[in-house]
């Protein structure tokens, strides 16, 4: 036994460096068609695809750093052509048009793309083509081979489909002919039908026209109710007009007047109204600069005094009026109650 194990030993050993060299030629197969990583400075598919396309009229110089503010954004790298023998051909980029709307695809070979860095990052690029953008506007449309397939084909297809369609003619004028013959004995039945339909109708039609004198007598008895309860109305609404005009003329009128003009004392707590005579608020109290009153403090919003909102507006925004025969003032300003409360809130010092 010990002999048998000493002999399969040295057998093993004169064995190992053929067996080492077989698998090393293998792994070296293997690595010939399969790959762990990528060379450095590799750009996969997946990133190109969708990537900006910028052009440059002047020469790119692939040592710089971060987009340049003369190259213009003409659009997006749609599609990648490969040939046959694996090496990108060209790039598709869809050209102009706005949200998808009116592009246009070109073909770029890929030589003339050039990817210049966004950093340190090397997964951060730009792809920038040496064109002025017109260029790539005037740019023949790109159009795949498949689009472009040989003319016999198409008229073998097309051939073929005439000759179907031909039958298929045929077939349906037949089952026509069928069908128009069934239609013409339907046809006749239904005029038969017509015919007492229109009897009953011209019975019927009596019948309502004896109804209809019934109802216009009727409608004509209402009618006279309506009418004498319209006038009713109209003299209503006359009598309300005439109590709103006269409530006009009784208003009374006002004149311009100077800020200075009001008593002090009577400022503080007077109504205040927009442009279009409503009441949106009443002076709080007035704010002085270098002992001058330069700014009144308005109360806006809020109901009965709850939640009301003081802001500061100029004295030279406010519109001060006096009435015209007596002493009262009245105070305006040019703005709306919502533009009020829109501005921040005054905080005294």
């Amino acid at each position: 036994m010990k002999r048998f194990l000493t002999s399969t030993a040295l057998a093993l050993t004169l064995a190992g460096p053929v067996l080492a060299e077989a698998h090393m030629s293998a792994d070296a197969e293997a690595g010939a068609k399969f790959s762990a990583t990528s060379e450095q400075g590799a750009v996969m598919a997946s990133e190109l695809i969708g990537a900006r396309l910028y052009t440059s009229e002047t020469e790119v110089d692939e040592t710089v750093f971060g987009l340049n503010d003369n190259w213009e954004d003409v659009g997006e790298i749609h599609d990648i052509v490969l040939g046959k023998d694996g090496e990108v051909d060209q790039v598709i980029a869809d050209i102009g048009g706005f949200l998808g709307i009116g592009e246009k695809s070109v073909a770029v070979s890929m030589s003339e793309l050039k990817f210049i860095s966004d950093g340190e990052d090397s997964d951060d690029w730009f792809v920038v083509i040496q064109a002025a953008a017109g260029d790539l506007e005037n740019a023949p449309a790109y159009e795949s081979a498949a689009v472009m397939a040989p003319e016999t084909d198409l008229s073998a297809q097309a051939s073929a489909e005439m000759e179907e369609m031909e039958t298929d003619a045929e077939m349906a004028a037949e089952a026509t002919g069928d069908e128009l013959q069934d239609a013409a004995a339907a046809t006749g039945a239904a005029l038969d039908n017509a015919g007492e339909e229109v009897d009953q109708a011209v019975d019927a039609t009596g019948e309502a026209l004896d109804n209809t004198g019934e109802e216009v007598a009727e409608a004509a008895d209402a009618t006279g109710e309506a009418i004498e309860n319209t006038g009713e109305a109209i003299v209503a609404e006359a009598d309300e007009a005439t109590d709103e005009m006269a409530a006009e003329m009784n208003e009374p009128e006002y004149a311009a007047a100077e800020f200075g003009d009001m008593p002090r004392d009577e400022i503080v707590g007077t109504r205040v109204y927009d442009a279009n005579g409503e009441w949106i608020g009443e002076v709080n109290s007035l704010v002085e600069t270098d002992g001058t009153i330069s700014e009144a403090v308005i109360d806006v919003g809020g109901f009965l005094g709850i939640g009301e909102k003081p802001v500061a507006v100029s004295i030279a925004d406010l519109l001060i009026e006096r009435e015209a025969e007596g002493d009262t003032f009245r105070i305006s300003i040019n703005a709306t109650e919502d533009e009020l409360k829109a501005m921040p809130e005054y905080e005294a010092m």
